[in-house]
């Protein structure tokens, strides 16, 4: 059972490459693989290190360069509407950006194009033990935050930006609710939560102690659990991408006793400059006993 989530990976490579012409999207590969596109989401992320749109989106495009030097008279036009492209332009701009070269260009010498070929899923199973971690039952607790959602295919490239707009907001001695950003400290918290819809909740929250909630805020309860909490050193976002990694090639396939709880993940961020050298975050993932 501990590699199941490995194959469920090496299954939905199979199916992406055999629908590229399809126009996938995270929720396509989750309903063929049997689970939810949050789920797959965090676990496609933290085993691959790849955004899944872009994966396909360059695999895509890799194919597509073998199709034009396999067959000197294609159009290119309609190799861009064979993988959805709307526009000729539109493939263009982006088949440069992914190979340097125009498709005219390509074609005439694709072998110089560096290859972009399918993933090959495999666990590695070591230095779990290295790792800084605890596992702590909690009691459920209130959060009290900004909230936006995100689609799957979108939330690693927005919620940075998210983040960005929200501090400069509401942290602003001047900012009308500054008092309750601070009391409460809001921005500790990075918190996912997929409710079983298309698109997943993300907010940054502190803690909530029943204060007077004001427009654009909100609570939400989160539940008693057992959480293993993940402790990463070093400026961000590499300390806490490394270590996300290292979770899912790591501990969770050495630890068969534990899996996946609840849908909800929280990063939880120290007010040091997230680039002090020992600047320190940390990844918490609910999780129940086998």
């Amino acid at each position: 059972m501990a590699m199941d989530y490995i194959e469920t990976l090496s299954e939905a490579v199979r199916y992406i490459e055999s629908h590229l012409e399809d126009g996938l999207s995270y929720a396509d590969v989750a309903e063929h693989v049997a689970i939810s596109p949050y789920h797959f989401m965090r676990i496609w992320k933290g085993v691959t290190g790849l955004s899944l749109t872009e994966y396909i989106r360059d695999r895509q495009l890799y194919q597509a360069i073998l199709d034009l030097s396999a067959d000197p008279s294609r159009k290119i036009i309609d190799v861009a509407y064979q993988y959805h492209y709307a526009t000729p332009e539109g493939f263009s701009k982006a088949f440069s950006r992914f190979a340097g070269v125009t498709p005219k260009q390509a074609r005439k010498d694709h072998a110089k194009i560096k290859p972009f070929l399918p993933l090959v899923v495999s666990s590695l199973i070591q230095g779990g033990h290295q790792m800084d971690y605890q596992i702590v039952e909690m009691k459920a607790f209130e959060i009290l935050g900004v909230s936006r959602r995100f689609s799957f295919d979108e939330a690693y490239g927005k919620i940075p930006a998210f983040w960005g707009e929200t501090i400069q907001k509401i942290c602003r001695p001047s900012y009308p609710h500054f008092p309750l950003v601070k009391k409460a400290r809001i921005g500790e918290f990075g918190v996912c939560v997929n409710d079983g819809k298309a698109d997943f909740e993300y907010l940054i929250a502190g803690e909530y102690h029943g204060e007077k909630v004001p427009e654009g805020f909100k609570t939400r309860k989160i539940p008693a659990s057992l959480w293993a909490k993940f402790k990463c050193v070093g400026p961000l976002p590499g300390s806490m991408q490394s270590v996300n990694t290292a979770i899912w090639h790591e501990w969770l396939p050495a630890h068969t006793e534990y899996e996946l709880s609840e849908n909800i993940d929280i990063e939880f961020y120290s007010d040091m400059p997230m680039d002090d050298p020992h600047y320190q975050s940390e990844i918490w993932l609910p999780i129940r006993r086998k």
